[in-house]
């Protein structure tokens, strides 16, 4: 009997354990499910999902000159599969309606992000704290047949560039001398920003040159040199905290290089008035806020028309004594031709 009795005991025991096992994992696989459910597309609908992961909108202006805004918006595709069909988002103005900027990608591999930046056309200004939605077209390519997760199609941003009681990020200040150099050559700069967080030099076929800084927003200020090589605009660019952007340019003449209307040729853009996202590497989700402003203002810059600037400036140099093209003076004279 004592036998009988231990292994009756052992079966009992052997029963609660596999029990708690199966209980064990069915619990483990709720707990995964869920996961899967949250992490990816629902899984009963289609395997496609494009999700938007990020919105911002920058405030870019010139002294004196209107602003224009720069929408930067995210789009990641979290399924397990490419999106080889076009896609689009849209930026609209929620209390009217108003589709205000448009950019989209021929196609988007699983795991990847596209950076859809937009500058927006606004009919009137937009007020401060003024909301902006970014949303994936559902219409564009049978995208709503093909994406399994219409919650992250979309995103509101609300319109913030200064703090709400302080004032605008300003240039006071912007010299540059001389203005007029021949062949390769130094000059000098000040500059004087108010309500300012941190303070940029851009010049043609050089890096941004980051010149000082306020841990607060405040009065920075500074000089210094850069050498110009090529005639063109010479930037000062300033950010708030808050990411609201504000430059001022002086053209620079090179007496020795003819003078052209712009910088570059710009590949386009955009396409009927679509702008073109670019996809980011494998791996990177992220980009520099700094550094894809910079970016865009450059090309900006680079798309401006200064022959008028830059002929005035040749005129004035008529009247005046300077070195000859290969003297010791200028030893760059003929390279720079």
């Amino acid at each position: 009997m004592l036998p009988r009795l231990s292994l009756a005991r052992g079966n009992r025991i052997g029963a609660v354990i596999v029990l708690g096992a199966l209980l064990a994992g069915l619990g483990t696989a709720e707990a995964a499910r869920r996961w899967a459910g949250r992490a990816g597309p629902r899984r009963d609908g289609p395997p496609g999902n494009l999700a938007i992961t990020d919105v911002k909108i920058f405030d870019v202006s010139t002294t004196g000159g209107a602003h224009r805004l720069l929408a930067r918006v995210l789009v990641e595709n979290q399924s397990p599969i490419d999106r080889i069909e076009p896609w689009q988002v849209r930026l609209t103005v929620p209390s009217k309606e108003q589709v205000v900027g448009r950019c989209g990608g021929e196609s988007l591999p699983r795991g990847q992000v596209a950076a859809c930046e937009i500058w927006l056309t606004l009919p009137s200004p937009l007020a401060e704290g003024a909301p902006l939605r970014a949303e994936i077209d559902p219409e564009h390519a049978g995208f709503a047949e093909w994406d399994g997760d219409p919650g992250n199609d979309v995103r509101s941003v609300d319109v913030r560039t200064f703090p709400a009681d302080g004032s605008p990020v300003r240039v006071a200040e912007w010299d540059v001398q001389p203005r007029i150099v021949h062949g390769t050559g130094e000059v000098q700069f000040r500059f004087t920003v108010e309500d300012g967080h941190l303070v940029w030099l851009l010049v043609e076929d050089q890096a941004p040159r980051l010149l000082a800084g306020h841990p607060a927003d405040g009065i920075v200020s500074g000089r210094g040199s850069v050498r110009i090589k090529k005639s063109g605009p010479v930037t000062v660019i300033a950010r708030n905290s808050l990411g609201a952007f504000v430059y001022e340019a002086i053209p620079v003449l090179n007496s020795y290089q003819r003078a052209t209307p712009r910088w570059v040729r710009l590949a386009a853009e955009s396409v009927d008035d679509v702008a073109k996202a670019r996809i980011l590497e494998p791996g990177v989700y992220e980009i520099d806020d700094d550094g894809s402003v910079l970016e865009h203002l450059s090309q900006h810059l680079a798309g401006k028309d200064w022959g008028a600037a830059l002929e005035k400036l040749r005129q004035l140099d008529q009247f005046k004594e300077k070195p000859a093209p290969a003297s010791v003076l200028n030893p760059e004279g003929l390279r720079d031709r």
